[in-house]
């Protein structure tokens, strides 16, 4: 009994080689490989690898194209049913005399220039049959005397009936020279192969000036390509002449990039909103999903987030900064900021409109369930549950409550947020919990309040300020360096702060940095009532660069820092809760949480008045999602303000990241490199984002 094979192995769609006498420029097999591609399975009969042959055929004079090749001739084959392409690239054409054109609104659809790019293709069999030579017919476009463009005889017929294209006057900008600053952002290198891509980037360059400075409604209209073989004079460098010697002759292979850009009109802002905020659908209603209904959101909430004055020329940064101000506040599916169409005609013949905005928001669900459960090998298990209500007021405000349940942490409460509260991008957040700590080093049973204002400062930089109080039992064991050895304390505390914070973030990616910087910090005034008082101020700096490597940048180099004091306080007096600890996934890995701090003699990490951790990580992109990563962590608390080194404790070990759309997933594995009597032989981390 026998078994047939339903396997089937991928096959080049048509084999690509140089025509006879034909030597190609480096790379070009390869890009001409890859763009004739590849099929399941071979041809079965002549008939289908004639069919695949031209296929290949229009594939390969496409990509020769895009490469600045617009003289080939590519010619098919069939071998014993083996679809063959062969290639004469002809010369590489390059660019020379370009030129940039302003229209006035021609309307897309009427405004069609042919360009080379474009050109008809003209396949003509050969007489021993079973071939095709194939190349672009001429074309090109010159211009009259009163600006219009003049099509050449026989064009019309070749590329369908073509109307003319008006010319426009140049935009004008009461800053800045727009047209100046147009004309760099499209240059192109005279001499530079004429390859499509950046013919095309050049072109998009020159659109996104003109939207960047104030032209909102900016766009290309279709670009000519002149394509030319021109005889030049060897030694003047002149155009031939008739009296030009044949040996003194040389042909240039020229494209003419003419550029055909319709700025439309400079568009300034209203301050205001253009008819009511609509939301998409109704959340929850997938009977009605694009539906438009009023949002919960109030009208003059949104107008007060409006960051530019009325009469602000159009920028795309502030419309982004509008939209970031209202994804901030977290109640929107989905935000949307938009000027009005720009095809009406009021907007196409003038040169100079005041437009409102836009507002589209999807809001979510008035009322969320979150559901949470984590496990770690360092802080164990944690599992909560907390409803969210959103946006109940038309303040786009978010009120959560409920609790969870972990082995270190516990804690049941309320935590309310008001986006832009009295000024824009700041928020105030009102807090309140039942806490249950139970750490290593010590229990927690405490009640506590916090009020506090951020203000956003940039995308990603804020600085913080408030109070918060904490009243509760602390049950500690503790090092009396007088008589060293331990204590066993119970006391009842409160405990007021003003706490201050601030992060400036200069790198490329929240979750995912691959450049850039980022500096950290916080001041904590503290003032301890109760069983035992005490003063003292707690603060700590964080300080975190990333550092590309190679052309590729495939390499990042990445480092942190971080140093802490506490001053007027001592390893005694200042409750546990505020001294400092390290070991963890967030500090030094390789070693449980609280791990790395000097000891009591029954293992019972002590707490210290210092801080000092560093870290170093290399990750190296494979592909295009996947990153390996190896590592190297220090730390160490000490019982003095200043940091002591002398205790330090090293972790390293390798790990790796599956970069996903919102931020990569981060898998660790740390080991001990000095470990003592009670530490675990490894540690596994497993979150989202990098681990700084």
């Amino acid at each position: 009994m026998g078994f047939t094979s339903l396997a089937h192995a991928d096959v080049p769609r048509a084999d690509v080689r140089p025509a006879e006498g034909v030597t190609f420029p480096d790379g070009l097999q390869s890009k001409l490989e890859r763009a004739v591609g590849e099929i399941d399975n071979a041809p079965q009969s002549e008939l289908e690898a004639r069919r695949r042959a031209r296929s290949a055929q229009e594939l390969a004079v496409a990509i020769l194209n895009t490469e600045g090749y617009y003289r080939p001739v590519v010619t098919t084959a069939v071998e014993e049913n083996r679809a063959i392409v062969l290639v004469d690239p002809g010369p590489q054409f390059v660019i020379r005399e370009q030129k940039l054109v302003w229209t006035d609104g021609v309307p897309r659809d009427v405004a069609t220039v042919p360009s080379a790019s474009t050109a008809a293709i003209q396949a003509t069999p050969d007489a021993a049959g079973g071939r095709q030579s194939v190349a672009p017919e001429d074309s090109s476009l010159d211009t009259d005397d009163d600006g219009e463009v003049r099509i050449p005889e026989g064009m019309a017929e070749a590329s369908g009936d073509i109307p003319y294209v008006r010319l426009g006057a140049a935009p004008v900008h009461p800053e800045i020279d727009i047209v100046a600053k147009t004309r760099d952002a499209v240059k192109l290198e005279d001499g530079t192969p004429a390859r499509l891509e950046p013919v095309l980037a050049a072109e998009a360059r020159g659109v996104v000036v003109l939207k960047n400075n104030g032209f909102a409604y900016a766009a290309a209209d279709p670009r000519l390509l002149e394509i030319e073989d021109v005889s030049l004079s060897r030694t003047t460098g002149e155009r031939a002449t008739l009296d030009t010697p044949d040996a003194d002759i040389v042909v240039d292979h020229q494209m003419r990039p003419e550029f055909h850009l319709d700025p439309g009109p400079l568009v300034r802002l209203e301050r205001n909103i253009r008819g009511d905020i609509i939301s998409r659908r109704r959340p929850g209603d997938r009977a009605n999903e694009n539906a438009r209904v009023p949002t919960r959101t109030r009208k003059e909430f949104v107008e007060r987030l409006i960051p530019w004055k009325d009469g602000d020329i159009y920028s795309p940064e502030a419309l982004a900064e509008m939209e970031r101000r209202l994804v901030d506040t977290g109640v929107y599916a989905s935000v949307d900021v938009s000027l009005p169409n720009g095809n009406s005609p009021e907007v196409r013949t003038a040169t100079e409109v005041t437009v409102p905005i836009s507002v589209s928001l999807v809001d979510k669900s008035r009322d969320q369930i979150d559901a949470r459960a984590t496990y770690a090998t360092d802080d164990g298990f944690s599992a909560g549950v907390y409803r969210n209500r959103l946006n109940r007021s038309g303040r786009a405000e978010t009120l959560t409550y409920g609790g969870h349940w972990g082995s270190i942490d516990s804690r049941l409460g309320a935590e309310y947020s008001l986006p832009h509260f009295r000024r824009v991008n700041r928020t105030l957040r009102l807090s309140g919990w039942l806490v249950n700590e139970d750490t290593d080093a010590y229990q927690r049973q405490a009640v506590t309040f916090g009020a506090d204002l951020n203000q956003r400062w940039g995308p990603n930089s804020w600085f913080s300020y408030g109070i918060g109080l904490d009243a509760g039992r602390y049950q500690e064991l503790r090092y009396d360096p007088i008589d060293e050895h331990a204590i066993a304390m119970d006391r009842n505390l409160a405990i007021l702060t003003l706490r201050t914070s601030a992060l400036l973030d200069r790198s490329d990616d929240l979750l995912d940095p691959t450049e850039g910087w980022r500096v950290s910090g916080s001041l904590q005034p503290t003032i301890v009532a109760g069983e035992d008082n005490v003063y003292f101020l707690r603060g700590h700096a964080e300080g975190s660069a990333y550092y590309p490597i190679g052309s590729a940048r495939s390499t990042i180099l990445a480092g942190r820092l971080k140093l802490g004091s506490i001053v007027g306080g001592n390893e005694l007096n200042v409750p546990s809760d505020r001294l400092f600890y390290s070991g963890g996934g967030g500090s030094v890995r390789g070693y449980s949480y609280q791990s790395i701090n000097p000891r009591l003699p029954d293992n019972t990490p002590r707490g210290g008045v210092s801080l000092f951790e560093t870290s170093l990580e290399v990750r190296h992109n494979i592909g295009e999602s996947w990153q390996a990563v190896g590592f190297i962590d220090g730390g160490a608390t000490g019982p003095d303000e200043a940091p002591n080194l002398g205790n330090m404790r090293y972790g390293a070990g390798v790990g790796v990241r599956y970069k996903l759309p919102f931020g990569p997933v981060r898998a660790d594995v740390a080991f001990p490199l000095n470990k003592r009597e009670g530490d675990s032989s490894f540690q596994l981390y497993i979150s989202i984002g990098q681990s700084f």
